[in-house]
């Protein structure tokens, strides 16, 4: 069974834009475990 991980995040909107914001402090180093993580 995979463990959940939480990573803090920000959920920003502006007008017609929006986006999640994550700090790179909190993401694992770039690699094969961070591209595992985020969704492309």
């Amino acid at each position: 069974m995979d463990q959940a991980h939480s990573i803090p995040a920000v959920y920003m909107r502006g007008g017609t834009s929006k986006g999640l914001f994550l700090h790179a402090r909190d993401l694992p180093h770039a690699g094969p475990d961070r591209d595992a993580l985020l969704p492309s």
